[in-house]
């Protein structure tokens, strides 16, 4: 009986030194040993568990969520001027083309300033190279297209963690 006690006595002394090296983690409150919690360096919130963290990053899966937030808020503002520098280049290739047009059917005659010799080179010149830009901006818009959806994707893991 004495050694019933005994073993009790050391027992409830272990678990009070191991419940002195625990932690509760202030996201999910499991308990965490003190070597395998972390802070975070952004928010200082502490003692996080490892769920919290994101491999490969130091910041905690909150502050890696508001980080991809702030990327894909940005990434949508350059697809955003992406979009417009297109619309620009469809009014500047319309442009050209009636000016081109124009010439074709005879608009020279009665237009003093379309009268110039090289007017109709530089037409063209103007309208193809809108055209070369065009497409060219259309991929750009495409390759954002596939960063955002990238984005996107890493915040729904994210959303999952927190």
């Amino acid at each position: 009986m004495r050694e019933m006690t005994d073993l009790t006595i050391r027992l409830k002394g272990d678990m009070l030194q191991q419940s002195d090296d625990l932690l509760k983690c202030s996201v999910c409150g499991v308990y965490v040993h003190k070597e395998e919690f972390f802070t975070c360096p952004r928010c200082r919130r502490t003692p996080l568990c490892r769920k919290h963290r994101i491999g490969g990053m130091k910041e905690c899966a909150s502050c890696v969520f508001d980080m991809r937030k702030k990327d894909l808020n940005a990434l949508y503002g350059q697809e955003m001027s992406i979009k417009q520098f297109l619309s620009f280049l469809q009014f500047v290739f319309l442009g050209a083309s009636v000016f081109f047009v124009g010439l074709k059917f005879g608009l020279a005659e009665h237009v003093e300033i379309l009268r110039l010799p090289l007017i109709d080179k530089v037409v063209l010149a103007i309208g193809t190279l809108s055209v070369a830009c065009y497409i060219l901006f259309r991929v750009i818009l495409y390759n954002q297209r596939g960063k955002i959806d990238d984005v996107m994707q890493q915040i729904r893991k994210l959303e999952v963690r927190q």
